[in-house]
């Protein structure tokens, strides 16, 4: 179990070393990027199965939600493991919450006790594949159906969270789809990855009219998950064919700093 642990905390420590020296490729040498709220030390795409939050490393594996304290990061210790649902494949940390994608809906877990999270919310869907992220105010999730995920589904979902901490997780609109995978949020702009139609940039600003207000759309590359450096305004994403990096410091005129094409 603890050879697991380590194998898991040191690939992550080895992705956060490639996206950190793609994030400087774009930045001045003497810049550090700033992994605070929101760019918090666990960032990661939506369809990541771990999440950081403090001294505490979140992942989920099937069923369960296992508690990793990397406090000395040369030695991981398991605290815990938890009963998270079912089919679960994605987390998302955002302050004292984990918002968990699961292909049967949206569990959310309290953790003002990092140690001991507790279950808050939970919203049932038809199966499907469903990442996750959130802002605090309102939550937004994409199903995909086809392949593993077995359903037809195709949609972005959107949560209303006023009542969360009462234990209610409210789904407030739903826009249809072609094949949506990963999504990244940065405040009012949310970036939405299509395996058949791009990568689409939304300003979320109306949650009741989201397809209606887009902000840019890159039909040309098949995208699959991102990573929104708010602090740098750097876009991180990963497509079908390669890796992929965006300047939106100015939303309305996205560039492609640079890319890494893969074989496929």
């Amino acid at each position: 179990m603890i050879h697991s642990i380590r194998y898991i905390y040191h690939n992550f420590l080895l992705i956060l070393l490639v996206l950190g020296i793609s994030i400087m490729m774009a930045c001045s040498a003497d810049t550090v990027v700033n992994n605070n709220s929101p760019d918090s030390a666990g960032q990661a795409g939506s369809l990541a199965r771990f999440s950081i939050v403090g001294n505490y490393l979140y992942t989920v594996d099937h069923n369960l939600l296992r508690v990793i304290d990397i406090t000395d990061s040369t030695n991981p210790t398991l605290l815990g493991e938890y009963r998270a649902g079912f089919e679960v494949e994605t987390i998302y940390g955002f302050d004292h919450y984990l918002f968990l994608g699961t292909q049967f809906g949206v569990n959310v877990f309290d953790i003002t006790d990092p140690v001991q999270p507790k279950e808050l919310a939970s919203f049932e869907h038809m199966q499907a594949c469903d990442p996750v992220v959130t802002d605090g105010t309102y939550a937004y999730s994409t199903l995909r159906g086809g392949t593993w995920c077995r359903s037809e589904i195709n949609q972005l979902d959107v949560y209303n969270l006023d009542q969360l901490d009462q234990g209610e997780l409210t789904l407030i609109a739903t826009y249809p789809m072609a094949a949506p995978s990963g999504i990244g949020l940065d405040d009012e702009t949310l970036f939405l990855c299509d395996l058949k139609e791009g990568l689409k940039v939304y300003d979320v600003t109306d949650p009741y009219n989201i397809t209606g207000q887009i902000i840019a759309h890159f039909e040309d590359i098949a995208a699959n998950d991102v990573i929104p450096i708010r602090s740098r305004k750097i876009l991180l994403l990963i497509a079908e064919n390669g890796f992929f990096q965006y300047d939106y410091s100015d939303i309305n005129d996205i560039k492609l700093l640079h890319s890494i094409l893969t074989d496929k």
